[in-house]
């Protein structure tokens, strides 16, 4: 993503007053500098400040160590010295934070593949994909009903049919009581993921696969992408949810990200310009596939939307009492 200068903020003293001043070359890659017209310091807008790579070498290069390789190894494969690798683990370890388990994932590797994809034709292509190491790591013996769910997904054990004859997908369910709802706000490893994650691709049909594939990776919480979920609507006890029509009486869609910490189910949605947005309605009916195919209670269930600068987070539960005392 080129960064626009309307939307850059200067990071010392916060001005929106920034104006482009030149370049920085070196033989890897040209960087631009940045003037704030306020306290008139000069920055870059990096995502990773590297005096010598491109930000892509940096990100393959720790996605790598965290897949189980060695040092020794990724050197061999990039060309990047062991000396350069081992000081960007260093560095990046609080936000690649999946590193802390490197050794175990080197041992998974060697019998299993790390990352399993299957690719769903549901009207249009979407690429589930999992981290089996987290999966078995983290989930296996926590929550079983939803590590069944997921192995199913990595072997495409679902019917088709109900995501192709649908009429009505999650995004298009709209419920704006953002008003009405307790929302945390905050600036989150996602979003600093997200803005590392964007700073490699160009074209915006490309931003929600870099985010989703450098969390994947690299993210502890990081379970699954592109996770497809469903629910007959006539199976539900929520007034507002059975008042939603469909031509096969199923709601479908497909969860962006999907995490597990503090012994709860975090549902995430990367939205463009999240605080213009008001995906609540969306993100509750992945709440409720998810509850119905799993058994996991609102109350483990946590629901957020963010990019690159703000991270909106709120409970499952909260939505579903709201919902039960006002749409009766």
């Amino acid at each position: 993503m080129k960064p626009n200068t309307s939307t850059i903020n200067c990071p010392y003293c916060g001005s929106d007053k920034i104006i482009k001043k030149g370049k920085r070359e070196n033989k890897h890659k040209s960087v631009q500098l940045y003037l704030c017209k306020e306290c008139k310091k000069r920055f870059t807008n990096e995502a990773i400040k590297n005096k010598s790579y491109k930000i892509e070498d940096v990100i393959k290069t720790l996605s790598l160590y965290n897949q189980g390789f060695t040092i020794v190894e990724i050197s061999k494969k990039t060309g990047i010295p062991k000396s350069t690798i081992g000081n960007w683990k260093n560095q990046y370890a609080d936000l690649f934070n999946l590193q802390k388990y490197v050794k175990l994932i080197r041992d998974f590797s060697k019998k299993h593949q790390t990352i399993n994809r299957y690719k769903y034709l549901h009207k249009l292509v979407y690429i589930y994909q999992q981290n089996s190491f987290k999966l078995e790591t983290f989930i296996r013996n926590k929550e079983k009903r939803l590590y069944n769910y997921l192995k199913l997904l990595s072997y495409g054990k679902i019917d088709n049919n109900i995501f192709t004859k649908s009429t009505l997908s999650a995004s298009k369910v709209k419920l704006n009581i953002n008003h009405a709802v307790e929302l945390r706000k905050t600036n989150n490893n996602a979003c600093k993921l997200t803005r590392i994650a964007l700073a490699t691709v160009d074209d915006n049909y490309k931003r929600h696969a870099a985010v989703e594939k450098v969390m994947l990776k690299n993210d502890i919480s990081t379970i699954a992408v592109e996770v497809p979920v469903f629910i007959n609507v006539s199976n539900s006890t929520i007034p507002w949810l059975k008042n939603l029509k469909s031509n096969n009486g199923y709601i479908t869609g497909h969860i962006d990200i999907l995490q597990y910490r503090n012994n709860k189910v975090y549902i995430l949605d990367y939205k463009p310009k999240a605080d213009k947005e008001k995906p609540l309605g969306q993100l509750f009916i992945y709440a409720c596939c998810l509850s119905k195919a799993t058994g996991i209670p609102f109350s483990k269930i946590e629901l957020a939307w963010f990019d690159e600068n703000i991270y909106y987070e709120t409970g499952a539960m909260k939505v579903y009492k709201y919902l039960m005392q006002n749409y009766k």
